[in-house]
Parts: C-alpha cells; sequence; structure tokens
C-alpha cells in the first residue's frame, strides 16, 4: 500500500512539472502572439541560431535554418532568449575580420582592402564602407573591414565573398597574415648552463670522430 501511494505521488509529482511547462510554453506562445517579436516568414535570430520562422504554435515555434534543419523550439525558451529580427531592418553592416603583421603598415593594408569593394554596386556608399584597428592580437594587428548592404538575407554571402578577396588583396600588396607563433624565453639558470656545456661537448667528440 505503502509503495503504491509512493508511486502515485511521483506520477503526480511528474505530471505537475509537466503542466506547469505545458502552461508555461502556452503562456509564452500567447506573448509571442500579442507582442509579434517576429511574424512566419521573418529571417531571425535566436539564441547562437540563425533561422526563418516557419510557424507560430501556440506552445512551440518552428524554425528552418539555412540548412534546410527544422527546429521545433519551446516558446517559454525562446522568450528567455535574445531576439534579433533582421527582416524588420533589412539594411546591415557586414564587417570581415582579418589580421597583419605587426610589422606591416597599416594604411597601406586599410587602402589595399577597401580597394576590393571599389567597384562593388551591391556596397552602400553611404554611410561609407572603412577599415578599422579592432584590436591587437598575440600576433598581429586585427583589422576589421566594414560596410553597409541593402539586404541583410546577402550578409553571409558578402562575408564568405570578401573574406577571400581581402586574402587575396593583401596578398598581392605583399602584406603578411600572420599564423600564431610562440616564443620561448629562457633563464640563465644552473641547469641551462649545464645542458649547454653538455650540448658543446657532444657536438665536439661528433666532430672529432
Amino acid at each position: 500500500m505503502w509503495r503504491s501511494t509512493a508511486g502515485v505521488g511521483v506520477i503526480g509529482l511528474a505530471l505537475s512539472f509537466a503542466a506547469k511547462d505545458t502552461v508555461g510554453n502556452i503562456i509564452s506562445g500567447i506573448v509571442i502572439i500579442i507582442d509579434r517579436p517576429f511574424k512566419e516568414g521573418d529571417w531571425v535570430s535566436i539564441g547562437n541560431m540563425d533561422a526563418t520562422v516557419t510557424e507560430i504554435r501556440l506552445r512551440t515555434t518552428v524554425l528552418t535554418t539555412f540548412n534546410n534543419e527544422t527546429v521545433v523550439v519551446p516558446n517559454q525558451q525562446i522568450s528567455q532568449e535574445r531576439i534579433i529580427n533582421y527582416t524588420l531592418t533589412p539594411k546591415i553592416r557586414v564587417k570581415i575580420p582579418i589580421g597583419i603583421a605587426y610589422k606591416e603598415n597599416i594604411s597601406q593594408a586599410r587602402i589595399a582592402l577597401l580597394e576590393t569593394i571599389k567597384d562593388d554596386d551591391r556596397i552602400l556608399s553611404n554611410p561609407s564602407p572603412i577599415v578599422i584597428v579592432a584590436g591587437l592580437g598575440d600576433s598581429s594587428v586585427n583589422l576589421q573591414l566594414r560596410f553597409w548592404i541593402e539586404n541583410s538575407d546577402d550578409q553571409y554571402g558578402f562575408i564568405y565573398e570578401y573574406t577571400e578577396k581581402c586574402k587575396v588583396a593583401l596578398d598581392k600588396a605583399g602584406i603578411e597574415i600572420p599564423y600564431p607563433h610562440l616564443q620561448l624565453f629562457l633563464e640563465k639558470t644552473e641547469g641551462i648552463k649545464l645542458l649547454a656545456t653538455v650540448s658543446s661537448t657532444d657536438a665536439l667528440n661528433e666532430k672529432s670522430q
């Protein structure tokens, strides 16, 4: 009898949690329908995922990714995520990051990068395209080519295209794009001196043989 009562209690607890999630998803779905942060057909970014809104249901929202994957997300989860609706503001700034070696001239690199977009009518002239120094990395001066396009749906195509164009332009200009490297500095300890002495002795013995 006790086991039976305990089993019923566990089942009741599980059902209560399930009901809580269901109610939370329905309430969130109603909020989404009323607030309309997006509508069916909009291209959005929810959390770390970019997708098109396929269907808005009461408990869930159906999304379709660029790889044509169907993703069903509980509305309560969506309500807790940051939502970017690209369809509401189609004009967008594209950022192309690329690094150059510290020994290179930033002004020359800037000219080479801006030259890549000179005759591209798809890129807006206002605001003007620019190249900024976005940061100083361990092995490179991190530049960023920035320009605006009319349709946010095209941003990834531009990123892929101009990443390659920037690489080609810097190569043509003779500007080095460095790869990560590591410098080691050894202190002059007794152990290092001993190793150096042993290495020198071994080298002399090899020459004498």
